[in-house]
Parts: C-alpha cells; structure tokens; sequence
C-alpha cells in the first residue's frame, strides 16, 4: 500500500471515529496519535521519502494529524459532558450547624470539634 493511500485510509478511519467512553477516547488517542500510533508511523515513514514525494504528501500528512487531533479532543469534550455529574441549582452550600466553633481547640473546623473534647481529657487530664 503507498502513503497516499494509507493517508487516505486513515483519513477516512478518523473521519468516522466514534466514542461511547473516555476509554474509547484513549484508545483512538493512543492508536492514532500515540508513540507508536498509525499518524506517527507516516511520519516515520515520511523521513524516508524523497524530496519530490514529500511536497506532494506533506500537506496532507499534516492535516491528517490537525485532523486526528481535532476529532480526539472533540470526542473527548463529548465523553466528559456525557459522563458529568448535574450541576444541581440552589442556594449556596454551607457546613453543617455548629461545624467550626471549635477552632483552637485542637483543631480547625468540624475535625476540631470531633477530636477536642477527647484529646483535651487524655493530654490535658480534664
């Protein structure tokens, strides 16, 4: 198979590719654009070439790899809202009552007020 048609191949493959899972997302992203993805391979094989054929299949190979790259992040960005917990609407949070008042004690905050009163009797003998 040449490089044009391989690029042609893979232009074709990412044009169609399709993600259910942020794992999906991963594999395209690893069997694309990975160290040893089908875009890196090009460019490897790309080296090789001769200066007449990579005028001819250079502009190609680029946007091949802007449009792996696209695709990638554009399925990711749809995984991520897919997969997102709902915003929930409301007032503002807020601790629960009496969380903080013992700041100083031994702590700040809620872990002050569960640890002072047992860590005030064992150090201190309270």
């Amino acid at each position: 198979m040449s490089l044009a048609d391989r690029i042609a191949e893979l232009e074709t493959e990412v044009a169609q590719a399709a993600a259910a899972t942020e794992d999906d997302v991963e594999r395209f992203r690893v069997a694309m654009l990975g160290r040893k993805g089908a875009v890196t391979a090009l460019f490897d094989a790309f080296k090789e070439m001769s200066a007449e054929d990579k005028k001819a299949l250079g502009r190609r190979m680029n946007e091949l790899k802007q449009a792996a790259q696209a695709r990638w992040e554009e399925m990711k960005a749809r995984t991520t809202r897919q997969g997102a917990a709902p915003v929930q609407q409301g007032g503002p949070l807020t601790l629960p009552a009496g969380a903080g008042q013992g700041a100083g004690k031994a702590g700040a905050g809620l872990a002050g007020d569960l640890l002072a009163e047992p860590v005030g009797q064992f150090v201190f003998g309270q």
